[in-house]
């Protein structure tokens, strides 16, 4: 009976099946006692914690360049090449970035191949470059990450602009020395100094010089020829007079001697060199050359005279080349040399002997006392008188006297001729465009006095100068 009625429950539920069946498919998969359908279990194994969105699943790091890739540098420059080495996006401090050049990098090079990143990543190191034009690139690269690279060239040095070309322009003062080298063989010069150094170039001298003088003025022939028979004995008695009431005659005769040598050959010139117009120095240029003073200078005493009238040489041609070389053209002046050569005795060379001497004579009469000569002599020769002798004394030193003033006067019978040509610097000092300074100059040439032709060369002869406000 069970076993019936199970069939029967069994058989009604197999006649239900396809209606739930269908119902199921019409809802959608709702089981047929209201409940939803479980989603397939996941694939056997451990299960993972919740990922965190912010945390990289991995480490990351990246090496690359600050700036520019692609570099061009002048020979001789240098430029610092940076890197950033970051470890996921911060900055990586304290590792080893390695930088090294590539290619034909020739003498180009590097501060530093090894370097380590500071604290917030960054490294460096300077590229120099050298000398040679050339390509080539420059690598960095880190543990982690890289290479990175610069593309480098280095290119020629561009050449300066050329700087403006100066002018000469205004009025330059120069001043110039000269150092004559020559014994004024075949001028009046010469003789001048003969006659200063037979005062005082002999043993019996100055009484020597002193009778002869004044025997060369007693007109009385009965005396004069007895007193020739006398000289040695003349020469004597003088040299003993004038030992006692000038005993530094001698000396004074052969500084006398000395400093006009001296002055004759040593002298200084001042003179204005005008270009009243602008003139390119990249040209040859033409001046007026002035002198305008001339100067003696003896044992630190200057004395300086002015030119009354100019001596003028004009449009004399300067000529300047690289580094401010400037050639001055060979020119010429006619100058009263001795006029300037009797005034430097008088008031340079007799005061420094004697402070109350204003020429020769007054120099010989306030050493020698003719008064006295005419006693010793008088008493020496035993006849004449000593009015007469003393009257040939002092027409005898007058004579000297004038004797060295003729003799000096007769430098300007013909003109006396300097010619010169000379070198230097001619260079614009405070970068104005304008000519201003003139140094290192050295004048060569010659001196034409009286008969003798005296040359210029040698240390000595120099000139230097500046551009002047002054008129000239």
């Amino acid at each position: 009976m069970f076993a019936m009625t199970a069939r029967s429950s069994f058989g009604r539920c197999l006649s239900w099946l396809p209606v739930v069946a269908l119902a199921c498919l019409i809802f959608g998969g709702v089981g047929c006692g209201g409940e939803e359908t479980p989603p397939p279990e996941e694939t056997i194994g451990p299960k993972k914690p919740p990922q965190d969105p912010d945390q990289p699943l991995t480490d990351t790091y990246k090496l690359q360049v600050v700036g520019n890739t692609s570099v061009a540098l002048e020979q001789g420059k240098q430029l610092t090449l940076q890197v950033l080495y970051t470890k996921n996006g911060q900055g990586f401090g304290g590792q080893t970035v390695y930088f090294a050049p590539k290619g034909a990098y020739a003498d180009s090079r590097l501060s530093m191949y090894q370097v380590t990143t500071d604290a917030y990543g960054f490294a460096e190191t300077v590229l120099v470059a050298g000398k040679m034009i050339t390509s080539f690139s420059i690598e960095a690269s880190a543990e982690k990450d890289g290479p990175v690279s610069w593309a480098v060239s280095v290119y020629q040095t561009p050449e300066p602009p050329p700087p403006p070309t100066p002018t000469l322009e205004g009025n330059y003062t120069v001043t110039s020395d000269f150092n004559i080298k020559t014994d004024f063989s075949g001028s009046s010069l010469a003789q001048v100094l003969n006659v200063l150094d037979k005062m005082s170039d002999d043993p019996q001298d100055p009484g020597q010089f002193v009778v002869d003088t004044v025997l060369s003025k007693v007109d009385n022939q009965v005396v004069s020829a007895l007193a020739t028979v006398l000289k040695p004995t003349l020469y004597q008695e003088v040299n003993k007079l004038l030992a006692s009431v000038a005993p530094q005659l001698v000396a004074d005769l052969m500084k006398l001697s000395q400093d006009v040598s001296t002055i004759a050959r040593h002298f200084e010139l001042t003179s204005v060199m005008s270009s009243p117009t602008a003139q390119l120095a990249d040209k040859p240029m033409l001046v007026d050359h002035k002198l305008t003073k001339i100067a003696w200078t003896l044992n630190g005493v200057r004395d300086e005279y002015a030119f009354s009238k100019p001596a003028v040489a004009q449009d004399v041609m300067l000529t300047l080349g690289n580094d401010g070389d400037m050639t001055v053209a060979e020119h010429s002046f006619k100058i009263q040399y001795g006029v300037f050569l009797l005034a430097a005795i008088n008031n340079l060379v007799l005061p420094q002997i004697d402070s109350s001497a204003y020429d020769i004579e007054s120099l010989l009469t306030s050493r020698i006392n003719c008064g006295k000569v005419a006693t010793t002599m008088n008493n020496t020769v035993g006849a004449g008188g000593e009015a007469l002798w003393k009257m040939a004394c002092d027409t005898g030193l007058k004579a000297v006297a004038l004797l060295i003033e003729d003799e000096i006067a007769k430098l300007d019978n013909g003109d006396s001729i300097l010619t010169l040509t000379g070198t230097g610097k001619l260079r614009d000092m405070d970068n104005d465009t304008k000519l201003d300074s003139l140094n290192n100059g050295v004048w060569i040439g010659d001196i034409a006095i009286d008969k003798c032709i005296a040359p210029l060369a040698g240390a000595g002869n120099t000139f230097w100068g500046k551009l002047s406000t002054a008129t000239p």
